[in-house]
């Protein structure tokens, strides 16, 4: 592939653009962990519904 092709310019602009917020776009909510206390008030404020 050179440069001068038009997927590489593209590829390399999204890289520009989404730089400074890629740790928000690769957070992943399933991935984090709760605590056992923040999860013991989730799970009872649905069964307090």
């Amino acid at each position: 592939m050179t440069s001068s092709s038009p997927f590489f310019v593209t590829v390399n602009q999204l890289r520009a653009l989404t730089r400074d917020i890629s740790p928000y776009l690769t957070d992943r909510y399933s991935e984090r962990r709760e605590s056992a206390e923040k999860l013991h008030a989730r799970m009872a404020l649905g069964s307090a519904l």
